[in-house]
This record gives C-alpha cells, structure tokens and sequence, in this order.
C-alpha cells in the first residue's frame, strides 16, 4: 500500500482509514458496519482504534462479505494489522466468489467450497500483514490481531474465525445462537490471533436457515454475550442478552428506504452515549447483517429478562463464593481460589511513547505479569454495574420482549479446517511454529449481565 505520493507507507506515523459508520441496503440485504475508537484509547494519548470492519455486497453473486478484526492490546501496530487483515480478507473472498460463481449467483451449498474460500481468505490475510510488516521492516508481532469474516446469501450464513470476537446468529425459526467460539488462551487476558496458524482457524456456519446475524469484537462480544460458568448443573455460556441486537434486527428488517442509516444511527448513539463510554473502554465494533423477507416470515425469539437477570444473580453468587473459597452450599468439599499463573506479556509504551518504540524486535524474553485467575472473576462481577443501563436503553425499562422462556442456544458444530500448514515465509515469534496466543491485555472480561453491554475493561489497551 503506498501513499498519494507513490511512497511506501509510514506505518509510525500514519493510521489507518476510520470506518466509523458503513450502510449497505438492497432488496435482498440491510446491513451496517462501525468501529469506533474505545475510551481508553481516545484518553491514552496517540492510541488509535485496533479494531476495524467492513461489509461489501457483490450485486452479480448476489452475496454479502463481511470482516472483523480486534487488534492485540500490546502490539505496537496492532491497528495496522486489523486493518490488513479486513482488506486482504474480503479482496480474496471478492474474487474466489466471483470465480466460483460464475457470472451467476451463488448459493452457499457447497460445503467443501466454502470451506476453501473461507481458509483461503484467512491465508491471504496472514500473508498481507507479513508482507505489509517486511515492506514497513516491521516484526509481525506487532500487527497481531483477530480476524472473523462471514458470507451470507441471504439464507446460509458461514464464517471462518480467530481470536475472541464472535457470530451471534437469529436463524428463521427464532432461536438465537452463537455460531463461533471464543478463542482465547489459558489466562483471560489472551488471545489467539490470526497469526496462530490454521490449527486455530474456526469454520462453522449455520445449518437452518438464518433470517439475519451480529458479529461484535469483545468489547461489545463479552457484554451481550457474557461467559457464564457451569453452575448448579447448567451452562449458561450462551446467555445471549438479546435485547441488545433487537433493535438491529427490527431496525434492518422494516420496508424503509433510510432503515440501514436509520438503525446505523440508533447504535452509534448508544456506543457514544456517555454512561456505555463510562463502563465499556474497549474499542467497538458491530457488524449486523438482515434479509428483511426471511425475516418477515420467521418466528420471533423469545426472552424474559426477569429470567435472564436471575440467571446472572446466580453467576454472581457462584463468583463471590469461589473468591471465598466457598462452594454454593457451604460444604466442605470447597474448591480453593485458583492459583496465580504466570503469563508472558509484551508491554506496550504508554501515551505518546506509543509508536516510537514500535520499530524495535521484541526481546527474546518478554517482561512477566502475574495475572489472577481471580482477579478476572471479580472484573467480571464488577462489571455487571452497566447492565441496568442498558436495559433501559433499549426496552425504557421494561420487559424486552412479551414471549416467555429462553431459547437454547448452543452453537453450531464447527467444520475442521483441513489445510494443517501455515503459511510460509515469516517466522512467528516463537520460531517456525505457529504463534500461541497472545497477551491481549483483555483483564476482566465484560459480564453482560444487566446490561447488553458491560464493561469490558481492557486494562492493557490503556
């Protein structure tokens, strides 16, 4: 990529294009796609948005692309490589579509095809941000990030994923689910990025029909969605809080010429609004995607917040005895406060140090951090606060939908990834094999509880 000047670009003292409000509206798709700079990031001096997103409609295939990407916390260029990513991401998914398609439509049926897209497109864009780091005479750890990208034909969504970002899907019969995993390293304050390596590459996809979806980095991921653990006998992981895409869906699925601009418009309110900045410091993007016929003729979720919100009430209880060292019952078979682990960290300058610094390799051992897995839990239950806000943002503190019950939401099976080898030409930082993951400096992740939005407090990204 080079500049107006035909000069190569200056990755220290540039950045990246901001994509801080995209629309895409047709009769066959609504869509809309932001980031937005998080709060730590405007109040950290010179620390710009990692996250970056895109969505594109290829009118010939009658196909809709779009891509994600959070950058590492503590890689120095990060916002660079989220940006790469993205771009080399849907280029790639672009042309194999338009090969596959064959001046026609093209429908997501076959499987194996798919798949080969989706790999392909995650090599293209591993292999960009190595070229683009040779070219700036950069190391490659400093452009780590996630990646998540996604085709949908209107009917069948796919995806191929990496890292802590994630897919919630509404299929036509109304179940809500999650289609991806978090991806994330022994500590909560690590990810798997995309330079991990196919061996942590996701493909999964939805095997019902899908009347519309969200895709969020973990800032927004972790609030909605928040990681409840498996207790009394049931796993609550897939508490989706949907009052938080419900307005996306309704928003996208309405016969109105302005319905994307309109619903763009909703959502960057709410992201900018004060109280949200004042609980989620994390960088923000949504991506949400609708088919407004499929979704005229689907079933409508159901979701009872009172439900909802006791289910966190008992997250919490369950988080508060575990600091204790207590179980639920009080009984003597207590599982202790789990031990200290120690994670390798590479530490970003701070303020306006922040790119001066990002030339340098990384040392061979990087400074150590002693994180508490505990410590986690309690970020996580602090963060609850913000629940009740959101509430009343999207339902005026009512209930947010008149069905009763929740839906099971499990995800999807995912399809292996068969390519087993990396791509060639670069070294990771652990030599010739695929990176493990890396410190995104994520401590406490969000807890959505009461709020579609919690704070993911993202210590390192200050």
């Amino acid at each position: 990529m080079n500049t107006k000047e035909n000069k190569p670009l200056d990755v220290l003292s540039e950045f990246p294009p901001k994509q801080e409000g995209k629309t895409l509206q047709n009769g066959k798709i609504c869509a809309f796609a932001v980031s937005l700079q998080g709060a730590s990031h405007i109040a950290g001096g010179g620390v710009p948005c990692q996250d970056y997103s895109d969505i594109r409609w290829l009118e010939t295939e009658q196909i809709l692309i779009a891509a994600i990407a959070d950058g590492v916390g503590s890689c120095a260029l990060s916002h660079w490589g989220s940006y790469f990513a993205v771009t080399a991401a849907l280029v790639y998914i672009e042309k194999a579509v338009r090969e596959k398609g064959g001046r026609g439509p093209y429908e997501l049926t076959n499987l194996a095809e798919v798949q080969e897209i989706l790999t392909g497109a995650f090599h293209a864009a591993q292999n960009e941000v190595e070229q683009k780091a040779d070219e700036a005479q950069q190391a490659v750890f400093n452009f780590q990030s996630t990646l998540t990208v996604a085709l949908y034909d209107g009917v069948h969504v796919y995806c191929c994923h990496c890292g802590d970002d994630g897919v919630v899907v509404q299929e036509q019969d109304g179940v809500v689910k999650m289609v991806t995993k978090r991806l994330k390293g022994e500590e909560a304050s690590s990810v798997y990025p995309l330079q991990s390596g196919p061996s942590k590459w996701q493909i999964t996809g939805t095997k019902n029909p899908a009347a519309g979806f969200v895709m969020a980095t973990d800032g927004v991921l972790d609030a909605f969605v928040p990681v409840f653990e498996d207790y009394y006998g049931v796993n609550y992981c897939q508490g989706i809080y949907y009052p938080f895409m419900k307005p996306a869906m309704d928003g996208l699925g309405v016969s109105d010429g302005l319905a994307a601009e309109k619903t763009l418009a909703y959502y960057k309110e709410f992201l900018n609004s004060p109280d949200y900045r004042k609980r989620v410091t994390d960088d923000l993007t949504v991506v949400a995607v609708v088919s407004p016929q499929l979704l005229r003729q689907s079933g409508q979720p159901r979701f009872n917040v009172n439900i909802w919100k006791s289910v966190y009430e008992e997250h919490a209880k369950a988080v508060r005895m575990r600091l204790e060292g207590k179980t639920i019952d009080g009984g003597e078979n207590s599982p202790a406060v789990p031990e200290k682990t120690e994670a390798a960290q590479c530490e970003r300058p701070a303020r306006t140090d922040y790119l001066k610094t990002a030339a340098r390799e990384p040392e061979e051992k990087t400074p150590k951090r002693r994180v508490s897995r505990a410590v986690c839990f309690l970020a996580g239950l602090l963060a609850g606060a913000v629940i009740a806000g959101t509430i009343a943002f999207f339902t005026g503190g009512g209930v947010a939908s008149g069905r009763q019950g929740t839906e099971p939401v499990a995800a999807e099976e995912s399809f292996p990834v068969t390519t087993a080898e990396p791509s060639a030409g670069r070294e990771t930082p652990g030599g010739d094999k695929p990176v493990g993951p890396a410190s995104a400096s994520r401590a406490g992740t969000a807890s959505a509880s009461q709020v579609g939005t919690a704070s993911a407090s993202d210590a390192g990204k200050n």
